[in-house]
């Protein structure tokens, strides 16, 4: 019966290490997603800035097409813009909060895995957000060079 005992706690004990990450493995993967974390961090914030030139590039068109929109639809659209930064700002709140509760809830490692997976996706939402701004700066360009032709043909029809 000793003997029976013995091997259940030798199953449990392997049992129990089987499920452990060594810790110089788990310092290694930790260190990796830190500094993937990091790297996505940085491009994240290259991407703001991007975006932050586009919008001032925006605004510049914007006020160059003031004449030509109708003062309703820049109206609408300036509202849908507006609506969609408060969408993206709930978003990167709740992000942000997941995140807290990521950290403080579950295992280093599910921890670090988590956190990856919200910054990638958060560098994927940076990516479409991007890719938006830059779609929206070829319409507002779009719409300069219509507003251009137009005031030429305008003023070849005066002459």
């Amino acid at each position: 019966r000793e003997h029976e005992e013995a091997l259940e706690r030798l199953r449990q004990a392997q049992a129990e290490a089987e499920g452990r990450v060594p810790p110089e493995e788990h310092a290694r993967v930790t260190a990796a997603l830190e500094e993937q974390a990091q790297g996505l961090r940085e491009r994240a914030a290259q991407l703001e800035a991007a975006a932050e030139a586009k919008g001032r590039e925006a605004a510049r068109l914007e006020a160059e097409l003031a004449a030509a929109v109708p003062r309703g639809e820049h109206e609408a659209a300036q509202e849908g813009l507006r609506a969609e930064a408060a969408a993206l700002a709930q978003r990167l709140g709740e992000l942000s909060r997941r995140h807290e509760k990521t950290c403080e809830g579950g295992s280093e490692r599910q921890a670090a895995e988590e956190r990856l997976a919200a910054t990638q996706k958060q560098l994927a939402e940076a990516q479409d957000e991007a890719r938006r701004l830059r779609e929206l700066h070829g319409h507002a360009e779009d719409s300069a060079r219509l507003v251009r032709d137009r005031d030429r043909k305008v003023g070849d029809r005066e002459k």
